[in-house]
């Protein structure tokens, strides 16, 4: 039996009849994707800041994300999608609080996980986030 012979499954081709694929026009490629994971609370110094402290680490885990798209030459307008995690189920709705703040109301994807730990042991928040920089 080959590797396309499965009983009961039947595969298909690709119909090269229709486009299907991603368009790959220069408007599309006019524009880059931004990752940055695991924005953490930590202050200019490099220091923990809010140790305890959900509120304090979410505003400062978020001021951190204002500054690391900037220097990516992207803003909080080209947001597509942010994932946070909290190492404190309780803090959820603090920390979506500051997070709708943070994107002034905007409706934009978003991921919420509540987890046990993150990279350090007093780290409470932890943010992901991707966006989109269009060439100018």
């Amino acid at each position: 039996m080959s590797d396309d012979e499965i009983p009961g499954i039947e595969f298909g081709g690709i119909d090269e009849t229709t486009d299907a694929g991603p368009d790959t026009s220069d408007e599309a490629n006019d524009e880059r994707l931004i990752t940055i994971a695991a924005i953490g609370p930590y202050g200019d110094d490099g220091r923990l800041v809010g140790v305890g402290d959900v509120e304090a680490q979410a505003r400062q885990a978020f001021a951190n994300v204002t500054s690391l798209l900037a220097a990516e030459g992207v803003g909080l307008d080209d947001i597509i999608k942010l994932t946070y995690y909290v190492a404190d189920e309780g803090g959820l709705p603090l920390v979506t609080a500051i997070r709708d703040a943070f994107v002034d109301g905007r409706v934009i994807a978003g991921t919420f996980a509540a987890v046990t730990t993150l990279s350090a042991p007093d780290v409470l928040v932890e943010v992901d986030v991707f966006a989109i920089r269009k060439s100018s």
